[in-house]
């Protein structure tokens, strides 16, 4: 199963609706919504914040780095102060429109 389809199902069943109810309020079709669902359809991420949306809830991305990540470590280590700052500033920013436009 896919994490888009994981992702749909889970917030669909949490709201404790039917695939149509959530087609309706996503403004899509029925048929949509079971696509996705099985993995036969990979949504945009605009469709996946409308659909998660649909049920309630808001769908918000992160990026962590991964701890076992040597490179990822090695190149952190040799930023300065001031670039680990703009990264996280950068990454923050991000995060703030995903989930600004998982409101909307």
């Amino acid at each position: 199963m896919s994490i888009a389809a994981a992702l749909c199902f889970e917030a669909r069943s949490r709201a404790g609706l039917s695939q149509r109810e959530v087609a309706s309020r996503a403004g899509v079709a029925a048929s949509t919504i079971a696509r996705v669902e099985r993995g036969r359809m990979d949504p945009t991420t605009g469709l996946l914040v409308r659909i998660v949306h649909a049920c309630g809830h808001d769908l918000c991305i992160r990026l962590d780095p991964e701890p076992s990540d040597q490179l990822d470590r090695a190149v952190t280590a040799s930023l300065s102060i001031e670039e680990r700052f703009a990264q996280v500033h950068a990454l923050d920013e991000f995060r703030r429109a995903v989930c600004d436009a998982a409101r909307t």
